[in-house]
């Protein structure tokens, strides 16, 4: 620059605009030390409101406002303790998953101070006092027929015609009844076991009840598919919100499953649900956001020392971008009060932004250092020249954030408070405090050696070049802009919570698990209501969707009143109570007769295994495989049929286990006489805990798709069952609810906010400039950058997710601000183009790849949400820097320089 013009500055100028930086200029160096302290108790005050910041980590922060399923989710979290469980899954090297539940179960109990209640199985007395009134009234005959005769001979009698009328060569009658079949038969089979163990080592009374507990009820377990899995659910006496106890509570469960493993090295657990995995994200969205604040102060202290050939300006002018966050912290905290999953990373973006009004300011002042001016006059000129550009940047990126705000989405109303708070105080701080602190240091210092010219006149040279080949250039860009749109077009948004959460948890992969060994998601969505018939008619229509696995709700437990009656008037019709009450006499058993029934019931076990395989239900296969066999293992009732041919028992051991079944059973199958019809008050408190409310007048409802929701939440099925239950249920709720709600929200609105943001932003380039073609030519860049960007994500196959689509309102900010200043310069400032360029375009340089440091540590993240961000704002940024070189030379007139030389100061 010819320093008449940095003269011309210093004499003076004219407008609003340089009278107010003059005066700025003027109170930064005659009250510097006033201004500090001043600053100094803000900053203090902003700390302590900072301190008292909440954080909400969780995905219900994020959903639209007065949506009803984010009131319908803290409805649920504060009324329902049991709605949000920790899941574990267990196994066992040596095949005895129940005994490493039972273990898990008894110690986690201990943990009083953080565990409720730990459930593994069903509640087996409440099961057999009342079951015959859970059965629907066309399922009752598979409990009625087997209860008829407790000869052990008879029952097996009874047991296999039932399976010759209801399933011989009817797989449609299996699929239907799936569930409680493979339960049926789990329990079978542990009979079979019990018996075979008996009538070789001798009867046990306590075993032999057992088995015949799981006979009538089937297994009381949550078995996978392949049935070496259980699943155990632990209710914390802690909320998924609640943060203060989230990360030691879940630890400690944690820490106990781990001495568990070790102190018994067969057994396996793995911890998932949703306490765990927003402790995960709590960890790990702060260890992320304080690595990537550390890390980009770092790159960007040392970008700064390496161009301005000092150490000391540089670390100078990080105190005014941290003195903003806080202050930004501080307005936040009165304005909204929390931090969410996204503003969290806010002091990791405003690092990115701020410092670009540090970076001017401390360009322009070394610039005017280098010719030998005094601090004093180094400060006017820096003010005077960068000061203007730096207030319409930050107003515009501001203006654009603060645009957010009219949005139904808490995400981005949010952001755009504290992010658009956040430019205006670093810009304060830096308007305030930096000038004061580089006037009082060089004054402290005394002489100082000269600091070296701050211009980059490559940028000034390949401007005039871009404008001398303009048309070439701009059809080149027009080419790059289509192929690159064409491209975006095809780019994904991410909405599978997978490929959000951050990488390689372990809670995600026992997630995934669980989907994998149960063939449904373990991420349930819920919803209340306040009456039985109600809660009973919407859990049957639900239940008979497609894409529902499981339907979880009182009703299964107490059915409406009416729905008993018409279950006990048809179990009446049966005459069961009577066959219970007058049952067959004992007689004792016919080998013969067993064997012949033994032989039966493989018989039947064979065929509807192998219609199960020809109809795809896993669950029966694999179950009726370990009873019957299979060429690469023994089945336990060929052993027993091979034992009773070759007299591999002794007669008197199978005369007492008929002896004690015929009793057993008898008992048992008195207990399950219906005589009454059950309320409320008949609930167990572990029922009652998992579907009622405090007060006892409300139900809640939970409901599981089939596969893995998370993967299929994009696809037909997944989308599908999502607005099927929005439609039957409007409140529903849950984090597939909210992850489906953000993402067709932010479709339908991201569009609109940025179209908005576009608008404020060209109103106020209009009223700065006062020229519609300046505002265009200063906006372009931007647009082109943007279109490229999204063509540059999909082609890098990062693709984009809900948090990467919100790096766009940042590029706008970053982008706006570097036409601006190349805007300002040769049309306000009336410099050349080589001549602005070589100038400004060094600050603009240095504030791209500062910006690109500080947005680039995002990608250090587990977090692959934040790191596709970071990927996405590092391609924007450098990508607005270089459409702004290449454009605005296009559209500027390219002036020759003809200024005389002047005194300099």
């Amino acid at each position: 620059m010819r320093f008449s013009d940095l003269d011309k500055i210093m004499i003076g100028g004219d407008g609003m605009i340089d009278n107010l930086f003059k005066c700025l200029a003027r109170i930064t160096t005659k009250k510097p030390v006033t201004i500090l302290l001043i600053t100094g108790i803000i900053t203090v005050i902003m700390l302590i409101l900072a301190s008292h910041l909440n954080l909400e980590l969780s995905w219900v922060a994020l959903a639209p406002k007065g949506d009803p399923s984010q009131f319908e989710y803290k409805k649920i979290l504060n009324n329902y303790p049991s709605a949000s469980k920790i899941y574990i899954t267990i196994r066992d090297k040596k095949g005895n998953p129940e005994e490493a539940a039972r273990v898990a179960a008894e110690r986690l109990k201990k943990l009083g101070k953080y565990v409720d209640n730990v459930e593994y199985k069903a509640n087996i007395e409440y099961m057999l006092n009342n079951g015959m009134l859970l059965y629907k009234i066309k399922d009752q005959e598979n409990i009625t027929s087997i209860l008829k005769d407790p000869n052990f001979t008879g029952f097996l009698k009874n047991l296999n015609d039932l399976y010759d009328r209801k399933y011989r060569e009817n797989s449609n009658n299996i699929e239907d009844d799936k569930d409680d079949l493979a339960r049926s038969f789990w329990g079978l089979k542990e009979f079979l076991q019990i018996y075979d163990q008996s009538l070789q080592n001798g009867i046990t009374n306590k075993a032999y009840d057992r088995g015949i507990n799981q006979l009538l009820i089937g297994d009381p377990y949550i078995r996978s598919i392949g049935g070496n899995t259980l699943l155990m659910t632990v209710q914390p006496t802690f909320g998924v919100m609640d943060y203060q106890n989230l990360k030691p509570g879940v630890n400690a469960i944690e820490n106990e499953i781990k001495s568990i493993e070790k102190e018994y090295p067969n057994y396996q657990y793995g911890l998932t649900g949703m306490h765990v995995i927003s402790r995960d994200e709590l960890v790990t969205s702060f260890r992320d956001s304080n690595i990537a604040m550390t890390i980009g102060f770092v790159l960007i202290i040392i970008i700064l020392i390496i161009a301005f050939k000092m150490w000391l300006s540089p670390l100078l002018s990080i105190i005014p971008l941290i003195v903003g966050i806080i202050w930004d912290m501080g307005f936040t905290t009165i304005i909204i009060g929390r931090l969410n999953i996204m503003t969290v990373f806010t002091a990791a973006m405003l690092i990115g932004l701020g410092i670009d009004f540090s970076v001017h300011i401390l360009s322009g002042y070394t610039e005017a250092r280098s010719n030998n001016k005094s601090a004093y006059q180094a400060i006017y000129y820096s003010l005077q020249k960068t000061g203007p550009g730096i207030l319409t940047g930050a107003l515009t990126t501001s203006a654009a954030f603060f645009a957010l705000t009219i949005s139904s989405l808490g995400l981005l109303v949010e952001l755009g408070i504290t992010m658009g708070i956040g430019i205006l105080t670093i810009m304060l701080a830096v308007f305030f405090i930096l000038p004061s602190i580089l006037y009082l240091w060089v004054n402290k210092q005394g002489k100082t050696k000269t600091v070296k010219h701050g211009s980059f006149k490559i940028i000034g040279r390949s401007a005039v070049f871009f404008n001398r080949w303009k048309y070439p250039v701009m059809i080149l860009i027009l080419l790059i802009s289509i192929l690159m749109g064409w491209y975006g077009e095809k780019t994904n948004v991410y909405l599978n919570l997978k490929k959000i959460e951050p990488h390689g948890l372990d809670s995600i992969k026992v997630m995934d698990d669980i989907s994998d060994k149960y063939d449904m998601s373990n991420d349930a969505v819920m919803y209340t209501t306040n009456n039985l018939l109600d809660t009973y008619n919407l859990a049957e229509e639900l239940d008979d969707k497609p894409q529902v696995d499981t339907v979880s709700t009182i009703t299964d437990y107490l059915p409406p009143e009416s729905i008993q009656k018409k279950r006990l008037k048809e179990l009446r019709k049966t005459g069961i109570n009577a066959f219970i009450d007058n049952p067959p006499v004992y007689h004792n058993i016919d080998k013969g007769e067993l064997l012949k029934q033994f032989e039966r019931l493989n018989d039947n076990m064979i065929e509807m295994g192998q219609l199960s395989f020809m109809a795809g239900i896993d669950e029966i296969v694999t179950v009726t495989d370990q009873i019957t066999g299979t060429p690469d293992q023994a089945g336990i009732l060929p052993a027993i049929i091979n034992r009773l041919k070759e007299e591999g028992y002794k007669h008197e051991y199978l005369s007492d286990s008929a002896a004690l079944f015929y009793r057993l059973f008898s008992e048992k199958s008195k207990i399950m006489k219906v005589s009454s019809l059950l309320t409320i008050v008949d609930l167990p408190e572990d029922i009652r805990n998992r579907f009622l409310n405090k007060k006892g007048d409300s139900f809640l409802t939970s409901v599981y798709a089939k596969g893995n929701l998370w993967d299929n939440i994009q696809k037909p099925y997944g989308k599908n069952f999502i607005y099927m239950l929005r439609d039957k249920v409007p409140q529903i709720t849950g984090s597939p609810i909210f992850l489906r709600i953000l993402y067709d929200t932010l479709y339908s609105e991201v569009p609109e906010a940025l179209l908005l943001v576009g608008i404020t932003v060209l109103i106020l380039l209009l009223f700065h400039f006062k020229s519609i073609k300046l505002a265009l030519i200063t906006i372009l860049p931007l647009i082109v950058a943007m279109i490229v960007t999204v063509g540059a994500v999909h082609l890098l196959k990062t693709e984009l997710d809900i948090f990467s689509v919100l790096a766009f309102p940042l590029i706008i900010g970053i982008g706006i601000d570097y036409g601006v200043h190349f805007v300002h310069h040769l049309k306000i400032r009336g410099e050349g183009l080589e001549e602005s360029f070589s100038s400004v375009g060094r600050a603009v340089f240095l504030t791209t790849i500062t910006t690109m440091a500080s947005f680039g540590t995002l990608m250090i993240a587990k977090y692959r949400g934040i790191f596709r961000m970071g990927v996405t704002m590092f391609i924007g940024v450098a990508l607005c820097f270089i459409f702004v070189i290449l454009l605005i030379p296009i559209f500027t007139e390219n002036k020759q320089e003809n200024r005389e030389e002047k005194n300099k100061f």
